[in-house]
């Protein structure tokens, strides 16, 4: 039970290295929930440590894929670069590397009357607007677009 007032909370992190090449490996605590009522009294908000919180939330998010954490706010890496999730820093924001024929998958709809749809997709999307985790702007990209959608025919699986 912790008394109404301010508290320092402690966590002590103990690891054993049992295999070789384990010693980089870290811990964090992502969040502290404290369960009970609140007390009549004031309620104290500190910023997040990294990331944001919306308002009303009860704990900070990290920023997201393609973000950084910066000046207490995540903001958007720039045009042609991307970062995975909870970044820090502007420097997270790496290039995007040139597209080529690795980075488009294909989809096959199932067959109907003999024929069926292949669409292209990038094989590695990294944002909701469409975008890939490679710079089809590049002048070192080997594909610059996605292929047309076509309909083909069906081919009979091989035996197995």
């Amino acid at each position: 039970m912790i008394d109404p007032g301010f508290h320092i909370l402690k966590w002590t992190f103990t690891k054993v290295n049992k295999k070789p090449l384990t010693e980089l490996v870290e811990s964090e605590i992502e969040y502290v929930l404290v369960k009970g009522r609140h007390q009549i009294g004031p309620t104290a908000c500190t910023k997040c440590r990294r990331g944001e919180a919306n308002a009303g939330a009860s704990r900070c998010e990290p920023c997201k894929r393609n973000q950084y954490f910066d000046e207490g706010f995540c903001k958007l890496c720039p045009a042609g670069t991307l970062s995975s999730a909870n970044s820090i820093g502007f420097k997270s924001c790496q290039p995007k590397k040139p597209c080529d024929k690795a980075d488009v998958e294909f989809l096959y709809s199932k067959c109907k009357d003999g024929k069926r749809t292949v669409t292209p997709v990038w094989a590695t999307p990294e944002s909701d607007d469409g975008s890939s985790g490679c710079d089809a702007r590049s002048f070192k990209a080997s594909v610059k677009e996605l292929p047309k959608k076509e309909t083909v025919d069906c081919k009979p699986c091989l035996k197995g």
